[in-house]
């Protein structure tokens, strides 16, 4: 089994990544990062990468509600119906030309990438993203390269943001797990 059809097998609603892990604290860290003027109820665009089967995408837009929220994933197989959140099946961010967005995140995506493909969607986020967005990336600061398991030290992740043309960029260690830091770049 290659590492898309791995994650693809996981990326089901029945699937826990770590029981100690709650939605409140992945929300409180996603939303640390969000763009200032979100919170004050602008209408606005906010981009999640690697939705799954949107339960963040979900919650995101229920705090949001004048936003368009938007989720992309690989498998359209796993959108919810019926939601306050869009979907939208996607292989590239490109293929969303035409959008641009105030804020993108994403949670327990990057660590499964590639680092040709975490590069990528630096760059992809910062071409998607309107002036002054945030592109909020949790992460694991780690030198492990393995079949699932690609961890980008915090230095190669900044290196990536600034050639991407992020000119401020913030690291924190979550609230949510230990070996989680997030990433924060402002264009």
């Amino acid at each position: 089994m290659n590492e898309r059809d791995h994650w693809l097998s996981l990326t089901r609603d029945d699937f826990v990544e770590d029981e100690s892990v709650t939605l409140f604290n992945i929300l409180s860290d996603i939303e640390d990062g969000l763009p200032p003027w979100l919170a004050y109820d602008e209408p606005g665009r906010i981009l999640e990468i690697g939705c799954g089967y949107g339960r963040l995408t979900e919650r995101i837009a229920q705090m949001y509600p004048k936003c368009e929220v938007l989720g992309v994933d690989i498998n359209k197989k796993l959108f919810p119906k019926g939601g306050a959140a869009k979907y939208r099946r996607c292989d590239s961010l490109l293929d969303l030309r035409g959008y641009s967005f105030d804020a993108i995140y994403s949670v327990t995506v990057f660590q499964h990438l590639t680092f040709e493909q975490q590069m990528v969607y630096i760059h992809e986020s910062y071409m998607m993203l309107k002036k002054d967005g945030v592109l909020r990336v949790q992460f694991i600061d780690d030198d492990v390269d393995g079949f699932l398991d690609h961890h980008a030290s915090v230095s190669q992740m900044e290196f990536w943001m600034r050639s991407a043309g992020f000119t401020s960029i913030r690291f924190d260690q979550g609230s949510v797990h230990p070996q989680w830091i997030w990433m924060t770049g402002v264009k």
